[in-house]
């Protein structure tokens, strides 16, 4: 039983790490701006051109700029890297980044550039970011505006710029987490091994996975078979392999202990946040090519967007939307309703109202509805952004995306385009703070409760009174008084 225990506690273990080991984590430092912008944007001729940061950390590992293709239908796109420079905009070139390929159409998207180690840098220090067009469209921009970054500015013919413009930008650190492939893998070998592998004899250790192991090369050895076997096995005195006895029940309490504690500690970092699953939508990506447009809400009524479900559920929808006025100081408050038969007709959910800022730009707003809708797969339903208060006009964003499963309604007709747009389902994950807890908890348990409904000994067996069942780590006697069983349904 005690090796199954173990099992599962490896492979729930390196499951939650395999589940949580996708991907990158991004550390951001500098950054000019902290959502996407539709601001203008810059050819990339005006060289030396660029961005000045001032370091709070160590290291560059990456930097992100947005694009989006000055002429869009060309059918070419470009291929950039970026230059990190110490001294000036024209300084020591420290490293360059790898080059990245934009396709035709790029609009207002945010380009990721890696460098092959990360840079060391000096915090406090004014230090220089060049993109650097290497081959492509010449129309390929950069974009900028006023952003008031306060720790460098944007540099066009080798000057700074006199309007104080930025160019849109982050930089960091990244943190690489290991990949789930191996750590299943890792994690299968390990399970494998803890079945198949019955004894491993010669040099540090003898191993049964069943219950006990021996370590000669400094006279241990745990007990889960008769003492003259396992002594004779690893060559030890009787008195020796006695007398290491209850330091070997303390080692494995704290590998029992050191297990739980990873196990749930990889949960832990794996419940954090809540798991998209995409369904229908109109752009996997920020824009279309030729730009975005705004239509206002609440001239336009009933306006929004028809789709064809293939999943059973709506939990959630994601919008576009832009500040038609921005500096009036109102922004507004948006909620989207779920409707079926047509764009007039019965609405099944609403979802809770969410507020934008005043200036909000082409900006991406998530809705939750408190409970997925139901939906029946391949029939048309209609999205309907409403404004329940705030600034006259607000946008919702929309272009020629070319959505086959709908499109959008102005007036309560339908057009040409579609509304940018998203839907799906959520897959919430645990709070990580309530995982801790239970790791916690199971750890204090299973040090300190002994009896009960399940007598627990740690040092090397349980007892499960309810069901007789018994795994020996002492004399039966003393389990057997402990548990309060009869000698017969003991043995």
């Amino acid at each position: 039983m005690r090796t199954y225990l173990f099992t599962l506690q490896t492979a729930v273990m390196v499951s939650a790490l395999a589940a949580r080991g996708q991907g990158t984590t991004f550390i951001y430092d500098q950054q000019s701006a902290t959502n996407q912008s539709i601001s203008p944007g810059f050819t990339l001729q005006a060289q030396p051109e660029g961005q000045s940061f001032t370091p709070a950390l160590a290291s560059v590992g990456f930097v992100q700029f947005e694009f989006w293709d000055g002429y869009p239908g060309g059918g070419v796109g470009a291929t950039v890297y970026v230059n990190l420079l110490a001294g000036s905009i024209s300084g020591t070139v420290l490293d360059s980044t790898a080059p990245v390929f934009m396709p035709y159409g790029f609009s207002y998207g945010i380009t990721n550039f890696f460098f092959a180690t990360p840079v060391a840098v000096t915090p406090g220090t004014t230090y220089y970011l060049q993109p650097v067009l290497e081959s492509g469209d010449s129309g390929c921009a950069i974009v900028g505006g006023l952003t008031n970054y306060p720790g460098g500015t944007s540099f066009f013919d080798g000057a700074p710029d006199p309007d104080g413009y930025d160019l849109w930008f982050r930089e960091g650190y990244i943190v690489p987490e290991p990949a789930s492939g191996l750590l299943v893998l890792l994690g299968i070998a390990g399970i494998w091994a803890a079945r198949r592998v019955w004894r491993l004899r010669g040099g540090a250790f003898v191993a049964n996975l069943s219950g006990g192991f021996v370590l000669p090369a400094i006279g241990i050895c745990v007990k889960s078979r008769p003492y003259e076997r396992c002594r004779s096995q690893a060559k030890l005195p009787a008195a020796q392999t006695t007398k290491s006895m209850k330091l070997i029940n303390l080692m494995k309490s704290y590998l029992f202990a050191l297990q739980t504690a990873l196990m749930l500690s990889a949960l832990a970092a794996r419940g954090q946040g809540t798991t998209f699953i995409y369904d229908q939508q109109s752009a996997t990506n920020q824009g279309p090519a030729g730009g975005d447009g705004g239509a206002p809400i609440q001239e336009d009524q009933p306006m929004g967007q028809s789709f064809t479900p293939a999943l059973s559920s709506v939990g959630f929808v994601q919008l576009k939307f832009d500040d038609f006025n921005p500096g009036n100081g109102l922004g507004a408050t948006v909620y989207v309703n779920l409707l079926a038969n047509s764009i007039t007709g019965t609405v099944l959910d609403s979802t809770a109202p969410v507020f934008m800022p005043d200036g909000f730009s082409f900006g991406i707003t998530n809705f939750f509805f408190a409970t997925p809708v139901a939906v029946t797969p391949g029939t048309t339903y209609y999205l309907q952004p409403v404004v329940v208060s705030g600034d006259d006009p607000w946008d919702v964003v929309g272009g020629n995306y070319g959505y086959a499963g709908g499109t959008a309604f102005f007036n309560g007709q339908p057009s040409s385009t579609d509304l940018w747009f998203r839907e799906g389902e959520l897959v919430p994950e645990p709070a990580s703070g309530l995982l801790v807890l239970l790791g916690v908890a199971g750890i204090w348990a299973a040090r300190r409760l002994r009896g009960r409904g399940l007598l627990a000994d740690l040092s090397g067996g349980f007892v499960l009174p309810a069901i007789g069942i018994r795994v020996k780590s002492r004399p039966y006697e003393r389990c057997r008084s402990q548990a309060k069983l009869p000698a017969a349904q003991t043995i």
